[in-house]
């Protein structure tokens, strides 16, 4: 598979749209453990991240510790080459929507990213069109998209850290999301034409 630098800004063609099966989510899962050996455990981590559970209910839901959770997830997050939870499952959900590796978590790769894919004719224009996103929710979510920190974020569009952070915080009540990870998974679903298919929302294991 080529490297993302040395692909376009973004992927070749539009983001897959129309019904997405329901199992789609479980083919990426499998072709992307398979591709890293990712041994069961870690993969029940990954399926519960993408899902949108916490550390927390994961362990609730498969009867595990909260601290055996972290250390199966830091073992997951070094296996594939993810920082965080949220660039653990930007790995898996760039591979489900347009069969394309995540930008390589490095600013240079994740600006060039991020600008693009905040563009009004990007691969994700329905999305911003269905939700009316202003420009600055646009840069936010994009910048997310492509795991970037909220510096980061702020450098590539010419916005504070505290405007960053401040602007966050709305818009996560308005998509209905607990944060960063979800936030994405709430694009991808949209994008991918399964807006049904949202994160358990609060209080839900």
């Amino acid at each position: 598979m080529l490297q993302p630098t040395e692909r376009s800004a973004l992927p070749d063609g539009p983001a897959r749209t129309g019904s997405c099966p329901a199992d789609a989510l479980e083919e990426a899962l499998a072709r992307f453990a398979k591709r890293h050996g990712i041994p069961q455990r870690e993969r029940q981590m990954l399926r519960c991240l993408l899902e949108g559970r916490s550390n927390r209910r994961t362990a609730d839901l498969l009867g595990l510790r909260l601290s055996t959770v972290k250390l199966y997830n830091h073992a997951l997050f070094r296996r594939i080459g993810a920082g965080s939870r949220l660039q653990a499952g930007l790995l898996v959900l760039w591979d489900l929507l347009w069969a394309e590796p995540a930008p390589r978590f490095r600013y240079a790769d994740q600006a060039a990213r991020a600008a693009a894919l905040a563009a009004a004719d990007s691969p994700l224009a329905p999305v911003w069109r269905a939700m009316a996103a202003t420009e600055r929710e646009r840069q936010l979510l994009c910048g997310i998209l492509c795991g970037m920190s909220n510096k980061q974020i702020g450098a590539r569009f010419g916005l504070s850290t505290s405007a960053v952070k401040t602007g966050l915080s709305p818009l996560f009540r308005r998509l209905g999301v607990e944060g960063r990870l979800q936030a994405a998974l709430w694009v991808f679903r949209r994008a991918a034409g399964r807006p049904d298919a949202d994160p358990a929302p609060p209080g839900r294991p």
